[in-house]
């Protein structure tokens, strides 16, 4: 809540921030979602390079079949885990964000298939398995880097919100709208959540059981979901108090 008990210049930069604070969270927020996002993408592709420089099972061209031995496979397959350590598991957020086990997180993130080849050891690191290990790793940072642009739109709705929220607010004297701006100021309000609310309307459900919604994942933390209509209604609610 702002401070009533200050000076009117004071009181006015507290109402503003107010007013602004929920959209300056999310924009802190997405930025921080982008930061993470990014990494992981850059770290599965790396994962996947790794992955592509291991030989597979079986013997080489130049070897006999008895010198290949499930110790081999075994140690292919303990260079593939290390290797997921060393790029998925290795990103700053990691145990913040996820803390779980190489084989919780290969099973979540690449498939049951290729985490049970992981757990168990069995099978060997065959051709199949590799190239699917590392189709699957690709694919993955591609959801990552679509999951991108979708947070660099939400940053950019974001902003021209706050722009013309701030732009708005700034305008008022004090706690009252003169009647010469009542409709600007009414039309510019009511403009800033139908364009909000317009690209909200462009987002896609995330995918998964709940389909939940982006906001809903990435504002799960803060007092409200939506920050540019939390916005909007404390200024309505500020205003409408004073003119009241």
């Amino acid at each position: 809540m702002i401070d009533t008990n200050v000076p009117a210049t004071h009181y006015l930069q507290s109402f503003r921030q107010y007013v602004l604070s929920p959209v300056t969270t999310a924009l802190e927020v997405v930025e921080r979602e982008e930061a993470e996002v990014e990494a992981e993408a850059e770290a599965f592709d790396a994962f996947a390079d790794a992955v592509e420089d291991i030989p597979t099972a079986g013997p080489q061209a130049w070897q006999p079949v008895s010198f290949h031995t499930p110790r081999q496979e075994c140690k292919q397959l303990e260079r593939v885990c290390d290797a997921y350590r060393e790029t998925v598991m290795s990103v700053p957020h990691y145990d913040e964000v996820y803390g779980e086990s190489l084989v919780e997180n290969v099973m979540l993130e690449l498939g049951e298939e290729m985490a049970e080849g992981l757990r168990t050891k069995q099978g060997g690191f065959t051709a199949p398995y590799k190239q699917a290990l590392v189709r699957t790793a690709r694919d993955t940072a591609s959801e990552r880097r679509r999951f991108f642009d979708t947070l660099a739109d939400e940053a950019d709705s974001l902003s021209d919100a706050k722009q013309s929220l701030s732009d708005l607010v700034v305008e008022l004297d004090g706690m009252s709208v003169p009647q010469w701006y009542e409709s600007t100021f009414t039309e510019t309000l009511d403009g800033v959540v139908a364009t909000r609310q317009a690209h909200l309307d462009r987002q896609e459900s995330l995918p998964g059981e709940n389909r939940t919604s982006l906001c809903s994942l990435l504002y799960d933390d803060e007092p409200w979901t939506f920050p540019v209509l939390t916005a909007a209604t404390r200024v309505r609610d500020i205003i409408g108090t004073s003119d009241g």
